[in-house]
């Protein structure tokens, strides 16, 4: 078998980022075309991480006004500015599932140079906390309670591509010894969420509603670079395996927007069953621009089997830190 069989790579994680993905495809640690050859292949991967990120949070709030004569309309104040404040969030658990084609070509002796695209679709759950302020009128003190809470966000399907290289240092025997250095950006897709809770209590004539919505839109994207060394070993003819060391580096943007609307709604029994009156509503509007980054070495390692001389059939996987590991399976085929 000669060394400059195609090995295949398997294919992109995500991340956010931003999120900590889209680090593959991976492959062996070596070229593998002959100068002037082509390629292409094709597969899936599957990662999942853990991202962090802060932003300063804009709030601004407004209220219903009702219409004061007759034609007017109700609606929305305008709004102002209520408040600025630091937060930290976690994107827990982010997962990706990609699937990439790329092109490949066999530059010179012992370098290989490759383009990819493909759809990456991510999820995770979104986690942070809150201080709610209390005034004690008792004591004349203020007092703060710390509130986790967990949104889940579906970012869908976004738009990858990667442009990489992989080249030979050197050979001796069945070790082949070389690394690969790529880079990938995401448009990881939009999310949005809606929750509701109501609350009633007794009030004259009916009951009194308290109804709290709360809406989230949130838009990820997210670059990464990956590079690693390492060898690889020809177990026989038709299957190779390899291991390799190296580091990875990535930044991303989560943009969020929160609405809050509180609404305070009588509701009395008429002849045509219940009849609701708006008692009032106000609404506020967060905003925040979460960094999202992610360093930290990774192990890459995993094997490829060659039914034939032009195709390969391949399986990879990586661990890292912050919670990070993924693996794929892909197709390839030489030209």
């Amino acid at each position: 078998m000669r060394q400059g069989r195609l090995l295949s790579c398997a294919l992109l994680a995500g991340m956010l980022s931003s999120v900590a993905l889209a680090g593959g495809p991976f492959g062996a640690p070596m070229s593998i075309l002959a100068p002037g050859q082509w390629a292409v292949d094709g597969g899936y991967w599957y990662e999942e991480v853990d991202l962090y990120g802060s932003a300063g949070i804009t709030e601004y709030f407004r209220e219903w006004e009702f219409g004061e004569g007759e034609g007017d309309e109700d609606g929305w104040g305008e709004s102002e500015l209520w408040d600025l404040w630091d937060q930290r969030l976690k994107l827990d658990g982010l997962e990706t599932h990609t699937y990439v084609g790329s092109l490949e070509y066999g530059f010179c002796e012992n370098l290989d140079l490759y383009v990819r695209l493909g759809a990456v679709s991510a999820e995770g759950d979104l986690v942070g906390k809150d201080v709610d302020w209390e005034y004690d009128y008792e004591e004349d003190l203020w007092y703060a309670t710390i509130e986790k809470w967990k949104e889940s966000l579906d970012f869908g399907t976004g738009f990858t591509w990667q442009i990489g290289t992989r080249f030979t240092i050197c050979r001796s025997g069945a070790w082949t010894w070389g690394g690969r250095m790529q880079f990938g950006m995401v448009d990881g897709g939009s999310a949005s969420s809606r929750s509701s809770w109501v609350e009633e209590e007794a009030g004259e004539g009916g009951i009194i509603r308290y109804v709290e919505t709360e809406e989230v839109d949130a838009d990820l994207e997210w670059w990464q670079a990956v590079a690693y060394i390492g060898p690889t070993y020809q177990l026989s003819d038709v299957l190779q395996v390899y291991i390799a060391g190296g580091w990875q580096t990535l930044h991303g943007t989560l943009d969020i927007e929160s609405t809050w609307t509180d609404s305070v709604i009588g509701v009395t029994e008429g002849e045509l069953g219940e009849e609701e009156e708006l008692f009032g509503k106000e609404q506020s509007l967060d905003k925040g621009s979460f960094k999202l980054k992610h360093a930290s070495p990774i192990a890459v390692f995993g094997a490829a089997w060659a039914p034939r001389e032009d195709l390969n059939i391949g399986v990879d996987a990586l661990i890292g830190e912050a919670g990070k590991w993924g693996l794929g399976v892909s197709a390839s085929f030489a030209f």
